[in-house]
């Protein structure tokens, strides 16, 4: 039970924070070998997909944002 009285600790946030998609960018193509059998995987893909965050939004995307006030210019 939390009383008025007890302390509590400063959250602890990392200093840096990096998604799938951010790493994945940063490695190089010769960095390692993929597994053997990836290509079996039905998430493979022959060629690189662009990050996510660099797309455009898709008309659906963007109507959502403006309406809900999430549009930044």
């Amino acid at each position: 039970m939390v009383t008025e009285n007890d302390e509590t600790c400063e959250p602890i946030f990392a200093k840096h924070s990096y998604g799938r998609e951010d790493l994945l960018a940063m490695m190089g193509k010769n960095t390692m070998k993929p597994p053997l059998g990836i290509k079996r995987c039905p998430f493979y893909m022959d060629t690189a997909q662009t990050p996510i965050i660099l797309m455009p939004f898709s008309d659906t995307e963007m109507v959502r944002r403006i309406l809900h006030g999430f549009f930044v210019k």
